[in-house]
């Protein structure tokens, strides 16, 4: 019935079923939305506060970047995998992507930011973790991303992070 696996439907419908609420809707927006403000406020805070600006800048640029090349040049347009709202005709939470969904362009953003910052010693490591992690679960509570997306969306996130680190240091 589907081309992905039915495990992963029952996981988007049991989020569906027991946790959707308006607040969690608007909780949930909210974190989607915020991924592009938290890769912004990361990059501000680093022009900021820190002397070597110019290479935490490089690091977390570099980490973007790659983060755009593998996973919304290289992945997605091959991956020819539809949305959940899709194949499930089940309605998202909020606007529907018209891209594929292989990987979470969410996750790995985010995770991308967060694995450089971990690796370059910056502080507030806990509160960006959980902030990353949210944004990757809002992409599955939306009902815009599988289970298996955002997974793929942290291992290209955290290479691409790691890559720009060993680049760049």
């Amino acid at each position: 019935m589907y081309d992905t696996c039915m495990s992963e439907v029952k996981i988007l419908d049991y989020i569906q079923d027991h946790f959707r609420s308006r607040a969690m809707d608007l909780i949930m927006l909210g974190f989607t939305n915020f991924g592009v403000i938290f890769m912004g406020m990361v990059f501000a805070y680093a022009l900021l506060y820190y002397d070597d600006r110019l290479r935490v800048i490089l690091c977390l640029g570099a980490a973007t970047v790659l983060k755009v090349l593998i996973t919304d040049l290289l992945m997605k347009p091959f991956s020819d995998r539809d949305r959940p709202f899709v194949k499930t005709g089940r309605e998202p939470v909020g606007r529907k992507p018209q891209d594929q969904s292989f990987p979470s362009g969410h996750t790995s953003g985010s995770f991308a930011i967060l694995t450089a910052w971990y690796l370059m010693g910056m502080p507030y490591i806990p509160v960006l973790a959980v902030t990353a992690f949210c944004i990757s679960v809002s992409r599955m509570y939306l009902y815009v991303h599988w289970p298996t997306d955002v997974l793929a969306g942290y291992a290209v996130g955290i290479l691409s992070g790691w890559l720009a680190y060993v680049i760049v240091f």
